[in-house]
């Protein structure tokens, strides 16, 4: 079959403002370092110091949180720009950011992809958060720093490290049958240095729903919802060379929608593994992974209808760059992906070879940063250049701007699905390219009379040509196409007050609110991004002290069409969650008892049109930190 070359993107220049110097605090878009990353990763990745001067960037330190975090999805919720959507209490967690569908995202974990060869997307709710160390959300097109998927945005996780010899852990109980825990230890010495982190949850999760589908919407029981995870992560290092091993498993029920029984015994199982090995110098930096995956999918309907498939990574990556204020950055990395499966035509592969360079520099007061990638496959080249300036306005207020393009190959599924029923792939689409992807924002910070403020406001414009999309014919046949266009463009924004940061007692009030419009189609015939909440806003207070600490959050998601088509939608929703952390006195310091609420109000609402979400949960932890 005949595969068209695609096409390369163009030049586009940007413009990009700022203040360097002005930093804004933790879970906020922020000019200073987001995250001290680890000094070797799975694979070679830009550093974000000088880049989160010019773009949109919120990171947070999941280990120094005085009320940890549920889930990768809760402390996402809390930061403009980005939503994510899953379903019921053991289902899979896509992100969005700035109105893109989860396809768009790149999510890096330890530098190692995560979305799905198959989809193209990356289910967050197979990483547990008790084995990560920080999260790092880069919003914006950024195919010049890492290259394809990178469309709207990246998201970096990091793995737990070992910074001294410690050991931490918890135990945990929760509503709908739900029981879990983590253990990290590490040690530090002459020898170099070792972490271990394991973490294991289960939960029934069957629940109690209004059929809305039936006259008198009876209550019925959610079944097949049950699932459980577990997940190993390990690193030792020595001097300059570090190596990493994980493992994440996951074995759930999929339910269908209400008042469809045809998915009652449906299940889903997936194991993913990485092994990473690094050195890095002063001046450059070397390293490779390997990660393989298989999954599972059982509809439930007997008589071995069980779909296989394995995945396999090979990457490695090179480094290096100059130092001082006007540094000079480049990169070179490669990827061997293969897939097979029950639902593919044979073993498929696919090589990309790309290059990045970037460099800082300053004119005047004004800071620049361009940026270039060249990634290739056998079917052709992808240019992705970006720009970004920044300047002060005041003493801690900066005013910033950046322009990009970007690029996401169709993944292995859309060019070679095995024909079947219904269903049939397509060896002819175009990548996915962004033309142009360009931000202003203005931020700032203080810190006058005990206090911390610090905020931000960003508007962005985002225009995708060649968006793939799976459409069913007139004969109702699904296949990818690639559509005219999908054109993003909104403002977000994000306060934080705060007394000034101590470890003995304080308090935070944040706020973050998104306003989106994306639209997707042909021609004239636009209609909006299924699941893209036109508007979406979070409200927060947290306290704490050397005993006791609270966490409350309000989140309001916006209306969203189901369809491309969007010819149905969901209503908007506003949900209350609680959470309290105590140290209780005795005598021996670490131990901490947490309680949480989730939908505090007991709301009804739907992220999945037909598939309810649970009522109100309760959760206890008991932590050794």
């Amino acid at each position: 079959m005949r595969r068209r070359p695609f096409r390369s993107l163009t030049g586009c220049i940007a413009l990009v403002i700022a203040i360097p110097g002005s930093g804004l605090t933790q879970e906020e878009d922020r000019p200073a370092d987001p995250l001290v990353l680890p000094a070797i990763e799975a694979t070679v990745r830009w550093r974000p110091g000088d880049e989160s001067l010019t773009r949109s960037v919120s990171e947070v330190q999941f280990d120094g949180a005085p009320v940890p975090w549920r889930d990768l999805g809760e402390w996402l919720s809390s930061v403009s720009g980005s939503s994510t959507r899953g379903s019921a209490l053991a289902g899979g967690e896509f992100i969005s950011v700035r109105g893109s569908r989860p396809e768009g995202v790149l999510v890096l974990l330890d530098g190692h992809p995560l979305n799905d060869p198959m989809t193209g997307r990356a289910d967050l709710s197979t990483v547990p958060i008790g084995t990560l160390s920080s999260a790092t959300l880069v919003r914006g097109a950024s195919s010049a720093r890492y290259g394809t998927g990178a469309m709207a945005g990246v998201l970096l996780l990091s793995s737990r490290e070992a910074r001294a010899s410690e050991a931490t852990g918890a135990l945990r109980v929760s509503s709908f049958g739900g029981l879990g825990g983590e253990v990290q230890v590490a040690g530090s010495g002459t020898a170099g240095r070792a972490s271990l982190s394991i973490s294991a949850d289960h939960a029934e999760n069957d629940f109690s729903f209004k059929n809305r589908l039936v006259p008198g919407s009876p209550v019925e029981t959610r079944t097949n919802t049950d699932g459980s995870r577990f997940s190993i992560a390990s690193s030792a290092s020595r001097g300059r060379t570090r190596l990493g091993f994980r493992y994440d498993a996951v074995e759930r029920g999929s339910p269908g929608p209400m008042g469809n029984r045809l998915f009652d015994r449906a299940r889903w199982k997936e194991g993913r593994a990485v092994a990473s090995l690094g050195w890095e110098g002063s001046r450059i930096g070397i390293s490779g992974r390997f990660g393989w995956s298989t999954s599972d999918w059982d509809m439930g309907t007997g008589g071995g209808q069980t779909t296989t498939r394995d995945a396999r990574i090979l990457g490695a990556g090179v480094e290096t760059r100059t130092g001082g204020p006007e540094r000079l950055e480049l990169a070179g990395r490669f990827s061997l992906e293969s897939l097979e499966g029950d639902d593919l035509s044979g073993e498929v592969r696919r090589l990309m070879i790309g290059g990045s360079a970037a460099r800082s520099f300053s004119v005047e007061t004004f800071l620049v940063r361009p940026a270039i990638s060249i990634d290739g496959t056998a079917d052709g080249a992808a240019v992705s250049p970006e720009i970004g300036l920044r300047v002060p306005v005041g003493s801690r207020i900066a005013l910033r701007a950046r322009a990009g393009q970007a690029f996401r190959m169709p993944t292995l599924a859309d060019l070679n699905f095995s024909p079947g029923l219904r269903v049939r792939s397509n060896p002819d689409l175009e990548p996915e390219r962004v033309i142009l992807d360009a931000e202003m924002g203005l931020e700032g910070s203080s810190d006058a009379g005990g206090y911390e403020l610090s905020g931000g406001i960003s508007g962005w414009y985002r225009q995708t040509e060649d968006p793939i999309v799976w459409l069913a014919s007139a004969a109702a046949l699904w296949t990818p196409r690639n559509l005219d266009r999908l054109v993003s463009y909104g403002v977000e924004g994000s306060v934080e007050v705060s007394t000034q940061r101590t470890r003995s007692a304080g308090w935070g009030l944040s706020a973050a609110a998104t306003l989106d419009h994306s639209r997707l189609g042909f021609g004239s015939n636009q209609n909006p991004v299924p699941y893209r909440p036109g508007t979406a806003a979070t409200l927060g207070l947290q306290r704490w002290s050397t005993r006791l600490s609270i966490r409350a959050w309000v989140r309001w998601t916006g209306s969203r069409t189901t369809t491309v088509a969007g010819t149905r939608s969901l209503p908007g929703f506003a949900t209350a969650d609680f959470a309290i952390a105590w140290r209780p006195p005795l005598g021996v310091a670490g131990f901490e008892v947490e309680g949480r609420v989730d939908n505090l109000l007991d709301r009804y609402y739907e992220l999945v049109e037909l598939h309810p979400e649970p009522g109100r949960r309760l959760s206890l932890t008991v932590r050794y930190r």
